[in-house]
């Protein structure tokens, strides 16, 4: 039937014909037995029948033998049609990946031979996998051989089986063009103490293209930030010394050293002060984030009591949360180690911190300022300060962008009120500066908790231990 011709095409012919001819025999001679055994009993009796019997028992025996190998060569046949479509089947999968598969096959004196190349290595290099295998130096025409023998070095060196080790490599391939390719080996153990290297190697040119790109990138950016930072630290040099003139001549009309002021007069010149003075901390605020961005920030650092410091600048900001109708509360842990600190840029820290908690508090509510030890996992506490406000607060999402310079959270609060949104970029730098980092908890409607975390090395117990400190930063 058509069915079963195109069946056994499929299963090597020649094979199965040869299977058949002894089960064909088996069967012959099982008929045989039978008949030699019904001709006895006709014509010898019972003692001829018995003699027959006996040898059709033999030859049953003989068709059970032969029964048994037809099925073994049947199985075996079926196996060595599973494994050539296996090997089939990988074949076209290594072919067919996005790169080169090779072998490399080292006997423990240290000679190596290839002895496997995938197909695609004549799309790579313009070198067929059987060319490469028989010579293997055609390889090293499309490599640098330097890189190739560093590498080659390497392989020997590498301690550990199955430990896979990667080299990105420049080729020529067959149309004159550089390419990048990075290979990846494995070793396992070969025969005889030696050591086989399987691997693959890729084409990584579109990836180093971006990397440069990338690189380039960078470098621009860099470039431009260290720019505006030059060019903010400049203007504002520029600006703070006419803008110092206008403060003290305003402030030297409100003493009235030429004369009396009416009361409407007064008004201006108070108005005056007032943006004079707002002005130049901004412009204080960028000249000193621009130093620290240009790395030309320094720290005068010394030893205090930092409770003692807080609390005397909480009492001077003190009236100006008072007339926004806050309170503020501060509670130092006792017996807190001295800070090694520079005590100028922390009492700023704690102005634009303090300056922010009531600018965006409503009146009523509370400012917390605690001082406290940080415990941490391994090693010395740290030292927490941090200032917790019942204000407007801000979404989760909105924290990394209040940390952006320039840039205030958009709230219908944050837009009633002046500001560069300078306070929380400085004061981060200022503490990285330290060697610390800072921390924001905040949720809409209920508040903002910030936390100026300052290393254990900044902190000790008596002066004797200071030369130890300072010798760290």
């Amino acid at each position: 039937m058509p069915e079963q011709a195109g069946g056994l095409s499929d299963r090597k012919p020649g094979a199965i014909r040869h299977a058949r001819l002894p089960l064909l025999g088996s069967i012959g001679s099982a008929g045989a037995a039978i008949s030699c055994l019904w001709l006895g009993y006709r014509i010898g009796g019972i003692a001829a029948a018995a003699l027959a019997g006996a040898a059709t028992l033999i030859i049953l025996a003989g068709l059970v033998v032969i029964l048994r190998q037809h099925a073994e060569l049947a199985r075996r046949s079926r196996s060595e049609t599973a494994l050539q479509d296996a090997q089939t089947r990988l074949g076209a999968l290594v072919d067919n990946l996005p790169g080169v598969v090779f072998q490399r096959v080292q006997a423990p004196s240290g000679k190596a031979i290839y002895s496997f190349f995938s197909g695609r290595l004549d799309d790579y290099i313009g070198i067929t996998p059987g060319e490469a295998v028989a010579n293997p130096a055609r390889l090293l025409t499309r490599f640098d051989r330097r890189a190739v023998r560093d590498w080659v070095e390497a392989l020997a060196q590498k301690p550990q089986p199955g430990e896979a080790f990667a080299r990105e490599f420049e080729i020529t391939d067959p149309a004159g063009q550089a390419r990048w390719i990075m290979v990846v080996t494995r070793s396992r153990p070969g025969a005889e103490g030696g050591t086989i290297w399987d691997g693959i190697a890729t084409d990584i040119s579109e990836l180093k293209q971006w990397q440069q790109e990338l690189v380039a990138a960078k470098e621009q950016a860099v470039l431009a930030s260290r720019s505006k930072s030059q060019f903010l630290a400049v203007m504002s040099h520029e600006l703070r010394t006419p803008l110092n003139a206008v403060i003290g001549f305003a402030e030297v009309l409100q003493a009235e050293f030429f004369g009396p002021l009416t009361e409407k007069q007064r008004g201006y010149i108070g108005d005056i002060l007032q943006s004079g003075t707002h002005l130049l901390n901004i412009i204080n605020d960028i000249l000193d984030l621009a130093k620290i961005e240009a790395g030309k920030s320094e720290l005068h650092e010394d030893i205090c009591a930092a409770a003692e410091l807080i609390a005397y600048q909480i009492e001077l900001i003190r009236p100006r949360a008072q007339l926004a109708g806050l309170t503020i509360g501060f509670e130092p842990e006792p017996d807190l180690p001295l800070l090694y600190v520079d005590q100028t840029k922390l009492k700023q820290m704690l102005l634009n911190l303090l300056s922010n908690a009531i600018k965006f508090t409503p009146p009523g509510g509370r400012i917390e300022v605690a001082l406290r030890a940080q415990p941490v996992a391994e090693g010395r506490p740290m030292l927490a300060l941090s200032i917790a406000d019942t204000g407007v607060g801000m979404a989760p999402e909105d924290i990394p962008n209040a940390f952006a310079s320039f840039q205030q959270i958009d709230n219908k609060l944050a837009r009633k009120h002046e500001g560069a949104g300078l306070g929380l970029p400085l004061v981060k730098a200022q503490i990285e500066l330290h060697g610390g980092t800072i921390s924001i908890e905040s949720a809409v409607d209920i508040g903002t908790t910030v936390t100026l975390h300052f290393p254990a090395w900044r902190l000790f117990r008596s002066l004797e231990e200071l030369p130890a400190v300072a010798s760290v930063v």
